[in-house]
């Protein structure tokens, strides 16, 4: 313990006199689902194209390790699709819309000048906010419906017509790459969820999220 709170008093104290930057991001996201338990032979999971935008910031602790974080507009989703060996089910596309607060180390590495490339892993946390499901709906006797849910992000584990219950929070972690140049990053991430995001029903699956972004952070004077 007492090893612990020493390197922790060591990050801080280099943090405090280290560069914090602050600024934008925005990309395009490959949304999708991994099955946690369902029946995978009765689903065929399909990606989505998403996006993301928001707040970032940078924390240099020395000339080779930094902190990131941000405050994201994060779009996730995916789309299932019934197979043969499915005698009733849905088949839909999903898009929820979350904030997500990524926590993310990162290694730098000086390659030409003002280039360096990044590596680097985390975590993150994020709040449900609005979402939709839409398709269609084949029931035994062979009729098929057309669906078109609203996304409530509840833990509620009832069913409701007209409504996909997901739960309110989402957590996971982050790996990444990139480069940046000068005030300018360009990173491709994998954020995946640990659990599943159904309160109710058979079906268990997590978020996944290809990302490939583009930022701009600026010193904080």
């Amino acid at each position: 313990m007492r090893k612990l709170l020493i390197v922790i008093f060591c990050l801080c104290t280099t943090a405090s006199f280290a560069q914090l930057k602050l600024g934008l991001q925005a990309g395009y996201n490959s949304s999708g689902f991994i099955d946690k338990g369902s029946d995978v032979q009765y689903f065929n999971l399909s990606r989505i194209s998403t996006f993301q935008v928001g707040l970032v910031g940078e924390q240099t602790l020395n000339k080779r390790f930094s902190l990131s974080s941000g405050l994201i507009y994060f779009q996730k989703g995916g789309q299932k699709d019934k197979t043969i060996f499915a005698t009733t089910g849905a088949s839909t596309v999903s898009k929820l819309n979350y904030i997500q607060i990524p926590l993310n180390i990162e290694y730098n590495i000086p390659f030409h000048k003002n280039w360096k490339a990044i590596v680097g892993a985390g975590l993150y946390g994020a709040v449900g906010l609005s979402g939709t499901e839409k398709g269609s709906d084949e029931e035994i006797s062979g009729n098929v419906t057309p669906l078109d849910n609203k996304v409530k992000f509840s833990n509620n584990p009832y069913y409701t017509a007209g409504i996909t219950y997901v739960k309110p929070l989402d957590f996971g972690y982050n790996v990444l790459v990139g480069v940046a140049h000068n005030n300018f990053e360009f990173k491709v991430t994998l954020s995946n969820g640990f659990a599943n995001i159904y309160p109710t029903g058979s079906t268990r699956f997590a978020n996944s999220v290809f990302g490939f972004t583009i930022g701009y952070l600026a010193p904080w004077k």
